[in-house]
């Protein structure tokens, strides 16, 4: 009864009706206690997430139904609207202005697949709204509650309909409670990976004006849609989802009209059989087995159309995929390419023939880079990615309207000791800052300290605030100037050297990731400096920790 009551006052407050879009509901408010059973659902599909996110934000779930054009009716008419639904995941309890984060969620038959009907991805925007961003999660075309089939791998009505989702949610942030600020992400995996290219591509092309994307991060997608994945069509090996190939041929043949029978393109019985299996409720298992037993796709296929699609240069079909091709483009913004290599659905050197296209057109190297993630398949990818995507996107988030700080920290003397100090220097936010620490000072800085930990508030005249944590019994981040520690490259690539503070100390040195899993590890180690090597690691954030008998060094480091 509260969340009823709550939809008709906010569909009050925004003076929509059911005649009207965009209609927005409360879908459910999350806890952060509820987030903590969510992100263990999610471990028990993608792996030990525990560490992916520290915990900042409850968050509010919020169905959107708004409009999109409609792609599918015959070439060079005008578009007609279309209703989509899509889904709006809100922080709560900050006066702290956002990123937005757009996610593209992978393949799905079924409409009800998709993140407005609960299915599991809407966790994935869950927890990446609980760190600080506005996500935003679009249904696309033909599923939710859309009519007709979802024209599959479609790249411009991806970005169309990621794109008019993304205005509901900028221009109701006052309604639902939120400040964005300029930065914008874009991820997505599978059938996502290629949607987030594809609407980075359109964003910057076409809207430069209106959004500028900040970074993205597409994970396991065709963007070589004629090339590099058509691979699947013309093997004659099986495939681990066959049902792959008529979905995007049903999909997008609604588009580009090639044929207006079935049976022009599939052999007895798939086509007949097959087209009514697309009908938003069947699902892949069941599409998958009505393919032929071997498993190869092509065996569907009428013998002309394959011939014609593998030695005819100018295949309609070819021309039909190439237009769904993302990767032939210069990008101003960084992207973050993950793939697998034992990746069964989507071949990974979608990601390498992209990366090698990009360096052609002239894009910087570091600007644009396929990241190795490892020998998993399809499924075993997704964990690792969004750690890796959700690391990324951490290290260039502002969260905080632009409030910065540094910190100058002397320890007290000894385990008695009364002299220890801690000043603050900060910029940014709106309006003048003010402080409030644990010991209930108010001014930039504190002194005649005792060992302890002792914590900040950092506020602006919105209400903005950022916390930090000082413990003056060891040695922590922000007191590395003090104790001399230099770490570098970083961020590092290849290798990464500390310099140890006491050369006759005896060390020992390990590394740990965003998840606290220890990656590296070395007991006894001494000198002026140490090396490792951090090349075969996953790109992202890892906490260095060097450890004596008497005290423990911490340094973050970025691998990218």
């Amino acid at each position: 009864m509260q969340r009823i009551l709550y939809t008709f006052l906010l569909l009050c407050s925004l003076n929509i009706t059911y005649a009207q879009y965009p209609i927005i509901e409360l879908m459910d408010e999350y806890s952060l206690d509820d987030l903590q059973v969510i992100m263990g659902q999610v471990a028990d599909q993608a792996g030990d997430i525990s560490g992916l996110v520290a915990q900042n934000f409850a968050v509010n779930a919020y169905k959107v139904t708004y409009q999109t054009d409609d792609p599918r009716h015959p070439l060079g008419e005008p578009h007609p609207p279309v209703e989509v639904t899509g889904v709006i995941v809100v922080p709560q309890g900050s006066a702290c202005e956002f990123p937005m984060a757009t996610y593209i969620h992978g393949t799905t038959a079924t409409k009800n697949g998709v993140a407005s009907y609960g299915s599991a991805e809407l966790n994935i925007g869950l927890i990446f709204s609980m760190v600080g961003n506005v996500v935003v999660m679009p249904d696309l075309i033909g599923l939710g509650d859309s009519p007709g089939l979802h024209p599959y791998h479609h790249s411009e009505s991806t970005a169309w309909c990621a794109v008019d989702l993304m205005r509901v949610a900028r221009d109701h942030a006052d309604e639902l409670g939120f400040k964005l600020n300029d930065q914008l992400f874009t991820f997505g995996y599978s059938q996502g990976g290629h949607g987030a290219m594809a609407l980075h591509k359109y964003i910057q092309e076409n809207l430069s004006g209106e959004f500028t994307v900040t970074a993205s991060v597409p994970m396991s997608g065709a963007y070589d849609i004629s090339g590099v994945q058509a691979q699947t069509v013309i093997s004659n090996e099986g495939y681990s989802s066959p049902g792959y190939l008529p979905y995007i041929i049903l999909g997008l043949n609604q588009i580009y009209n090639v044929f207006e029978d079935p049976i022009e393109v599939f052999i007895e019985p798939y086509a007949t059989d097959l087209p009514p299996l697309f009908d938003g409720e069947t699902g892949f298992g069941t599409i998958n087995q009505s393919m032929p037993p071997s498993g190869v796709p092509n065996e569907i296929l009428q013998p002309d159309v394959l011939d014609d699609f593998i030695n005819n240069p100018d295949s309609e079909f070819k021309a039909l995929f190439a237009e769904q091709d993302v990767y032939d483009w210069v990008p101003t913004s960084p992207i973050r390419m993950v793939y697998c290599t034992e990746d069964e659905q989507v071949f990974w050197q979608n990601a390498t023939v992209a990366e090698a296209q990009f360096l052609e057109n002239g894009v910087d190297a570091d600007l644009v880079q396929a990241l190795n993630f490892g020998a998993l398949d399809h499924g075993g990818c997704v964990g690792p990615a969004l750690l890796g995507g959700n690391a990324y996107f951490g290290s260039m988030s502002v969260i905080y309207n632009g409030i910065t700080h540094e910190s100058d920290v002397t320890l007290p003397a000894g385990a008695d000791g009364t002299d220890g100090a801690i000043s603050i220097d900060a910029t940014g936010g709106e309006g003048a800052l003010s402080y409030n620490w644990s010991n209930g000072a108010t001014g930039t800085s504190i002194a005649n300290l005792s060992p302890g930990i002792y914590e900040v508030t950092i506020s602006d005249d919105t209400g903005c605030e950022v916390k930090d944590e000082f413990d003056l019994n060891v040695v922590s981040v922000d007191d590395l100037a003090v104790q001399e520690l230099e770490v570098f490259p970083n961020p590092a690539n290849e290798s990464v050297n500390i310099e140890l503070p006491l050369s006759a100390e005896s060390y020992t040195v390990s590394l740990r990731d965003v998840t606290g899993r220890e990656v590296f590890t070395q007991h006894n180690v001494q000198g002026e400096t140490y090396a490792i090597t951090v090349s075969d690691f996953i790109p992202g954030a890892y906490v260095l920790h060097l450890q004596t008998k008497e005290n423990r060094y911490v340094a973050k480091l970025l691998v990218k």
